[in-house]
């Protein structure tokens, strides 16, 4: 009795997971099939009010009025942010239309912006997907700074994504110093490679940044220096000044040599060999001091590599290898390297050209 009643429950709960996994298949199967109709649908209505902006300028209100009702449903909104996609965005017309629904685009982000985390990131990632400057009313910076509270990692990234697809520079430079006066934290890749989608004059936003970045804190100047790695090699100087100045952030000191490094410059060469060679230094300074001397190509610098491989710290003898190869250094100037006692230094060239000739 008691064995029949197990197997007819094991076999009960085996039907139970089976009904749940088909139940989900169709399910699922409906879902997309209701969505790619909704989508299909919003392509032919976004499609007819291109067409309409063409002859006539302007888009139906009643589009407006249904996008601002619809879409405040996350599903719709994905639904249409892909039929948007199936549209040219460098297209004249398809930008007359995004610019013609800003004043709805505004509402929606005010609408999300008393919604959930998941909600309002979403909202900024459509909003920046389409927004190439043509959404930049000053409303929406104020939407866009409340959605921060209370503020994620992911909805910051979002919110930042948002504000530099507007193009301007003073909705950068206020987001960075609400970030420094409230302390929050936002990791300095994210900020560098970020920056690069700003759709405005990034010269002209990387030089106001550069003029303010001492207001700012230490992780967003570190940012600030990736992205003017990324844009412009007028920064030399200030580039110099901040990696010599003892009273910075050592982070910020590392990302200004690394700046050196992409940009060489005349002036630095002294003080990169001071860096490397003075073991009372910081073990980082000379390792990366070690890594840039690999774009100053001069027989001193050979010489200054050399004597750096005896440093005893490894991550020090490893990028002046690094350096050394990418000077193309001949083998038969190394040869008291080879030569010498020092089985440290010789171990890891050997092993850095084995390495690289491996390749």
């Amino acid at each position: 009795m008691i064995v029949n009643v197990i197997l007819y429950s094991y076999f009960f709960i085996c039907m139970l997971i089976l009904s749940y996994t088909v139940f989900y298949i169709f399910y699922n199967y409906y879902r997309k099939f209701v969505n790619r109709r909704l989508e299909n649908k919003w392509k032919v209505l976004v499609s007819q009010q291109i067409q309409r902006q063409s002859k006539i300028g302007t888009t139906d209100s009643s589009f407006r009025k249904r996008m601002e009702r619809d879409l405040k449903k996350p599903g719709n909104l994905m639904n249409f942010h892909l039929a948007l996609e199936s549209f040219n965005s460098k297209e004249e017309a398809f930008r007359m239309f995004l610019h013609d629904i800003e004043d709805s685009i505004v509402k929606l982000a005010m609408h999300y912006g008393t919604k959930g985390v998941m909600e309002k990131s979403y909202f900024c990632q459509f909003f920046s997907a389409f927004n190439k400057g043509q959404w930049s009313q000053e409303k929406l910076l104020y939407v866009f700074l409340e959605y921060l509270k209370p503020s994620t990692v992911y909805v910051r990234e979002s919110v930042l994504k948002a504000i530099y697809s507007c193009g301007h520079e003073e909705w950068v430079l206020r987001f960075f110093s609400i970030l420094t006066e409230e302390n929050w934290f936002h990791h300095p890749k994210l900020l560098g490679d970020g920056l690069v989608l700003f759709t405005g004059d990034r010269e002209s936003l990387a030089k106001a940044l550069c003029e303010r970045r001492d207001t700012f804190s230490d992780f967003i100047q570190q940012g600030i220096i990736q992205f003017i790695s990324l844009t412009s090699d007028r920064y030399q100087e200030e580039m110099l000044q901040c990696a010599v100045d003892e009273s910075k952030n050592l982070e910020i000191r590392l990302a200004a040599l690394r700046y050196l490094k992409k940009y060489p410059y005349e002036k630095a060469r002294p003080f990169l060999y001071d860096y490397l060679l003075n073991r009372e230094n910081l073990y980082q300074l000379r390792v990366v001091s070690a890594r840039t001397l690999g774009s100053y190509t001069a027989k001193e610098t050979v010489e200054v590599l050399k004597e750096a491989l005896h440093d005893p710290n490894w991550y020090v003898r490893f990028n002046v290898s690094e350096s050394l190869i990418e000077l193309k250094v001949n083998l038969v100037d190394l040869k008291e390297i080879f030569l010498d006692d020092d089985k440290y230094a010789k171990d890891i060239l050997l092993y850095r050209i084995s390495e690289r000739r491996g390749r």
